[in-house]
């Protein structure tokens, strides 16, 4: 049996914790709830879902009743998100603990990846934070009141998309009516772990003109904590932003900006991110 609590990629287990608690008669362990799981469940630059199941099993039936399940996530010692059930009203939830079918609870957690990057700096490298999830249940067998706390100790997973900006520009003129522009682009990945970077849309405009748009396949592969330079070569016609090239050769520099809708392949799978950039470069 599954039961879901709200609190807010395949499942890859971060660890297990586990307590005893005492009820019913006999005096020894009546019932074991445990930390069985914590899994990603879905997990992107914008998003990451957790989910973490906890496993109720008994060495003999026994009728429970879950008068409240309240937890907190800590990440890097700061309280981040918070959530509790008080059961189902007076009565809580009914839950048959079975050595034969253990019963799974299943408790999901919400993470905004935008405002956690915000709020903690992840190491230059690492592609996790330091946090606990803390778990307080009160159970009732009838006879007894338990209160069960179990806390975990697991590495949050941080992603942080890879950044592009631009830091050269040439210009090579075939004719009067076509050019080749190289663009340089520093690409940078913050994370431990290696990505390799497709874009299914980069457009270049310069001074405030689209010159280039268009998908660059195997832009960059990158090993963790690494700075890359890629050189991207554009043709581009006179009438369709060689003018503002031209202009901008006269001027000596100009305002460069890219916008890329970016695909980074990463241990979780293909992710999407679009990224931006401006800098003035000089010829």
């Amino acid at each position: 049996m599954r039961t879901a609590f709200s609190s807010s990629l395949p499942a890859r287990w971060l660890g297990a914790a586990a307590l005893l608690f005492a009820g019913g008669c006999g005096g020894g362990p009546a019932a074991g709830l445990t930390l069985e799981g914590l899994a990603v469940d879905e997990a992107d630059f914008s998003w990451l879902a957790l989910e973490a199941t906890l496993r109720l099993a008994a060495p003999r039936p026994l009728q429970l009743r879950l008068v409240s399940l309240d937890h907190t996530l800590e990440v890097a010692g700061r309280p981040w998100l918070a959530g509790d059930s008080d059961g189902d009203g007076d009565d809580g939830f009914r839950i048959t603990a079975d050595p034969d079918d253990p019963t799974r609870l299943r408790l999901p957690l919400g993470i905004a990846q935008a405002a956690l990057q915000e709020a903690q700096q992840a190491t230059r490298g690492s592609d996790t934070l330091p946090a606990v999830l803390r778990i307080a249940a009160v159970l009732d067998d009838g006879g007894e009141t338990v209160a069960v706390d179990i806390d975990h100790d697991f590495g949050l997973l941080a992603l942080r998309p890879p950044t592009l900006a631009p830091t050269g520009l040439a210009v090579d003129w075939q004719d009067e009516d076509r050019a080749w522009l190289d663009l340089e682009l520093a690409l940078d990945n913050d994370m431990g772990m290696a990505v390799a970077v497709d874009a299914t849309d980069l457009q270049i405009s310069v001074d405030g003109v689209v010159v280039h748009s268009g998908p660059v396949a195997a832009l960059a592969a990158l090993p963790g904590a690494t700075t890359e330079t890629v050189t991207l070569r554009a043709a581009v016609e006179r009438g369709q932003g060689g003018g503002v090239l031209a202009a901008a050769l006269d001027a000596g520099e100009a305002e460069v900006a890219v916008t890329a809708a970016l695909v980074v392949d990463t241990a979780l799978g293909p992710l999407p991110h679009d990224s931006a950039a401006a800098a003035v470069l000089r010829f």
